[in-house]
């Protein structure tokens, strides 16, 4: 789910701040696309910054940026 490339961007900037928040995010991601009833459409890629979830509320994405 969550692209390489960009958790290892993350850690490497972050520290241990980063790779908390990388193992937090899956379920993050999950909480709100519950909460606001979306549904994941098409591949997670990401900024440099954000990771970036494609859902199915027409031209919307769910972004959460970094710590």
């Amino acid at each position: 789910m969550i692209p390489a490339a960009f958790a290892s961007t993350i850690i490497e900037r972050e520290g241990s701040v980063g790779r908390s928040w990388i193992a937090a995010l899956p379920g993050l991601v999950e909480r709100y696309l519950s909460l606001w009833s979306c549904m994941v459409e098409g591949p997670w890629t990401h900024g440099q910054v954000d990771l970036i979830v494609p859902v199915d509320r027409g031209l919307s994405v769910l972004m959460t940026p970094r710590p």
